[in-house]
């Protein structure tokens, strides 16, 4: 049924509900403060037809999980006045943003560093991984910093640019030429190293299997 806007009743400083009317904003809506410190905007027919009481507190009310510990992770608070996203703090120190759905699941229960230990103490990133693979995880956890050494001057030597095709400027990978897992002694020798591209590498390995060895492909020693 439409209305006349200029025979609308007033509504400013009046109480509906849970709400104080402040004042009628520019899209038409009635900006209100609710009893618990929240301010929404809604329209005028919410507010005469009783359809709109509270800023939406008194609904979930039973949401509130502020102060309450999920894992390593204590709920400090809405984020933006949601109640479904919180900003939790982890025993590590970080702050993150969750779900609250997430933290009743169980589903998120660190800000990430509790799967990072996991992973750099068991090698356990992967339940399908073999023992085998899983050994070679953590012997390569264990010397990261030399890796990573390793892989950035394999880059730089080779000019940040494939050694099998060319390319330049794509996405790269420092492939050893006698693999990890069965050289240990040439792990970190820059001369067993080469620069090949993301689509070089994949292939060399789909060819020769993860294992692969200097004579098994075409780049020269």
């Amino acid at each position: 049924m439409y209305t006349n806007p200029s025979k609308k009743k007033p509504l400013i400083g009046r109480r509906v509900g849970m709400l104080k009317i402040l004042s009628r904003q520019k899209s038409g809506k009635y900006l209100c403060k609710c009893d618990c410190g929240e301010e929404i905007e809604t329209w005028h027919s919410n507010l005469i037809q009783g359809r709109k009481k509270h800023c939406g507190c008194s609904k979930y009310a039973d949401r509130d999980i502020k102060g309450q510990k999920f894992g390593r992770l204590l709920v400090i608070g809405k984020f933006n006045g949601s109640f479904e996203k919180w900003v939790c703090e982890c025993e590590c120190g970080s702050e993150k943003i969750v779900f609250r759905s997430y933290l009743i699941s169980g589903h998120t229960r660190s800000c990430g560093c509790l799967q990072i230990e996991k992973v750099r103490e068991t090698g356990l990133a992967n339940k399908f991984l073999t023992d085998e693979e899983r050994e070679y995880n953590r012997e390569r956890f264990r010397t990261d910093v030399r890796y990573k050494k390793w892989r950035q001057d394999i880059y730089k030597r080779d000019d940040f640019t494939c050694q099998i095709c060319g390319d330049r400027g794509v996405k790269l990978a420092a492939h050893h030429r006698d693999c990890w897992a069965d050289f240990p002694e040439k792990r970190f020798d820059l001369d067993n190293g080469v620069t090949l591209c993301y689509d070089c590498h994949k292939g060399l390995h789909m060819k020769f299997g993860k294992k692969t060895r200097k004579a098994d492909w075409p780049v020269a020693a």
